[in-house]
């Protein structure tokens, strides 16, 4: 089993996590109007992209 391996592993994935979690940082300073329609495209979005490399 040493040789399984895991998307954790892939650099790319790791990338895509930095991303996501400063996407969320950066959608925490949107307007609270902009919470349940821009807010939330955004970040719905980041993460589909991260979940495509595993």
């Amino acid at each position: 089993m040493e040789n399984t391996k895991t998307f954790r592993k892939l650099l790319i994935w790791q990338k895509s996590m930095v991303f996501v979690t400063k996407i969320y940082s950066e959608t925490k300073l949107f307007p609270n109007y902009e919470l349940y329609a821009l807010t939330s495209q955004i970040k719905r979005s980041s993460i589909s992209h991260s979940n495509q490399f595993y």
